[in-house]
Order: C-alpha cells, then sequence, then structure tokens
C-alpha cells in the first residue's frame, strides 16, 4: 500500500487562512513568496518559479463541469503570469449569470483583479 503525503504542510495552510482578498464572487488565499531563505541566500530559479494552487469549486454553486473548468484554467493561468505568490487557494462564493460574452469577459477581469492585486 502506498503512502499518502500532503502536498504542503499544515502550517502552510493555517499561514493562507490569514491573508486574503475578497471579490464580490471570490475569495482569494494566498501566501507572498519568499525571494530569500533562512540562511538570507537567494534561492535559485527553478525554486522561484514553483506555485502551490488549488481550488474549491463546489458543484452546488458551479454546477457545469465545463465551467468549473473554465475558471480553473483562468486561475492556473493567471497565477503563472502573477511571480509574486508561492501558495494559491481560490475558492468560489457565487457564481453569477454569465450567459452572454460580456458578462463571461467581466467575470474574467474580477478573477485578474483579484489574483493580480491591481
Amino acid at each position: 500500500m502506498k503512502e499518502v503525503k500532503p502536498i504542503v504542510h499544515e502550517d502552510v495552510f493555517v499561514n493562507l487562512k490569514r491573508s486574503k482578498k475578497k471579490s464580490q464572487n471570490f475569495i482569494l488565499f494566498y501566501m507572498l513568496r519568499d525571494f530569500q531563505n533562512d540562511k538570507s541566500e537567494v534561492v535559485e530559479n527553478h525554486k522561484k518559479q514553483h506555485i502551490n494552487i488549488g481550488f474549491i469549486l463546489p458543484k452546488k454553486i458551479v454546477k457545469k463541469s465545463s465551467t468549473r473548468n473554465l475558471i480553473k484554467r483562468w486561475g492556473r493561468e493567471l497565477a503563472r503570469r502573477n511571480v509574486k505568490y508561492s501558495h494559491i487557494l481560490l475558492s468560489i462564493k457565487r457564481l453569477p449569470r454569465y450567459n452572454s460574452k460580456c458578462a463571461r469577459r467581466s467575470l474574467y477581469f474580477e478573477l485578474k483583479h483579484l489574483v493580480n492585486g491591481q
């Protein structure tokens, strides 16, 4: 039987609960990237590029799987473009109607604004 190991330690999740950003439809829990380790040495390039991303998208709120996958794709792409986070957990509070192209675009820009912090 294989041993299951957690991706990150429990103390990381405790710190994620402390730092969060809220928007109208999303909550973003995050941990800022530490560009220096405990010994005050600059972390290597491949370690700086690593990011842990998690999503909480319940089926009760986001009923269609295509919509859940779309939000995950958006979140992954925005997290890859942003280098200031080491851990991100994206949760959805409610999903507005986004039948039109304009509504879908506004939902994307809300998520972009939340992740980029602009």
